[in-house]
């Protein structure tokens, strides 16, 4: 039996892109049919995760009454543009939430679920997610392709931590913590002006890594990248899933991050602080230039300075410094001064850019490998 953690959250995506129109040249006028939107309501409420208990309303109303798929259907049924918000409250949280967003050019289907709602389907969860994504893929094939599709973990209160690529890249259609993938080929080999057969191409031109499994069902492909909702699983996913995107879209660097896989260090509105170099008052946080001689270590009046600030925790004058980082000429130099660095109990050493900018070559965290030139 898998405990789920109680700050568990998945979170679910489904954007389909509405079929254009060859001779007008935009998308067709398929909510003149409610048909489609119908057939979504019931597809997305047809599991038992997300069949029972749901209440409609909106997440900024607090009134929420009782709704069925049939009267989901009749609200769908009733306007061109249509937002519909579900919401699953118990003793005053929120365990499941389902927005859809039906226009004329795309339809959004949205689902956040806590460990709440999950704990009765934790063998299921992952399979009832996908049902969701192929019934709603099945429901609107008439009329729109499923332009992205994901489901991702979260933690309400703390960060998922996993073993990240350098450099750290995130792809918006396939971001990051994502354990389940749901790629339609029929659509991104379309004309669709959002299609993208180069890079659903790249994806599967070879199956991911163990432990992702590639299967197609009803003509989409479900890349599955956890057995259960073990966080240990969910750990190995979110690093496979990133590795994946990364190595074969190579998509734009995390915020912060250059193609070294360095971080940028913002030290604020850091100012002179003596024998500190710089002092951030904000973080608390002490820079120190230093040098680095040809035998590899540190001069030794810069190196004795910062560590007795490192050592009392303090400036001089007793204002309360808690880290102390080293800053060194050359990117080259961090690694010949890392360990003894952090043996002596610096947070960290950087080094400066043309500009001036800080860089960690060696930021904190969990990395799939060691930093490049180290």
């Amino acid at each position: 039996m898998v405990e789920l953690p109680s700050d568990l959250r998945l979170t679910g995506s489904l954007r389909f892109a509405v079929r254009c129109d060859p001779r007008a040249g935009e998308s067709i006028d398929w909510l003149a049919d409610r048909g489609p939107a119908k057939a979504l309501v019931e597809a997305i409420l047809s599991v038992p995760l997300l069949a029972d208990g749901l209440k409609v309303g909106r997440a900024d109303d607090g009134a929420w009454a009782d709704i069925t798929a049939a009267d989901v259907g009749q609200l769908v049924a009733a306007n061109r543009d249509v937002v519909v918000e579900l919401e699953d409250r118990v003793d005053g949280a929120n365990d499941a939430f389902v927005q859809l967003n039906l226009s004329e050019g795309f339809v959004d289907v949205w689902i956040d679920l806590a460990a709440g709602r999950l704990a009765g389907h934790v063998a299921t969860a992952l399979d009832e997610l996908t049902a969701v994504a192929v019934r709603a893929h099945a429901a609107l094939a008439p009329v729109a392709g499923l332009q992205q599709g994901y489901v991702r973990v979260d933690f309400a209160q703390r960060e998922l931590e996993y073993a990240r690529s350098r450099p750290p890249r995130e792809s918006d259609a396939y971001p990051p913590r994502s354990i389940l993938t749901f790629i339609d080929p029929a659509f991104h080999a379309s004309v669709h002006p959002l299609a993208n057969t180069d890079a659903v191409e790249r994806l599967l031109r070879s199956p991911p890594p163990p432990p992702a499994t590639v299967t197609t069902v009803e003509q989409l492909v479900v890349v599955r990248w956890c057995a259960n909702l073990k966080v240990e699983a969910l750990v190995t996913a979110a690093s496979g899933h990133e590795a994946w995107v990364s190595e074969r879209l190579r998509p734009d660097l995390a915020d912060g991050f250059n193609e070294l896989g360095d971080q940028r260090d913002n030290p604020g509105s850091a100012k002179p602080a003596p024998p500190l170099t710089l002092y951030a008052p904000r973080w608390r946080i002490g820079y120190k230039a230093v040098l680095v001689l040809p035998d590899g270590t540190i001069e030794p009046t810069a190196w004795n300075e910062a560590k007795q600030v490192l050592d009392a925790h303090a400036l001089p004058d007793g204002t309360a410094v808690e880290w102390v980082r080293l800053v060194v000429p050359l990117r080259e130099h961090v690694f010949k001064v890392a360990a003894q660095a952090k043996e002596a109990g610096f947070d960290a050493v950087l080094y400066p850019d043309e500009e001036g900018v800080f860089w960690n070559p060696d930021p904190a965290g969990l990395w799939r490998t060691a930093p490049l030139g180290s």
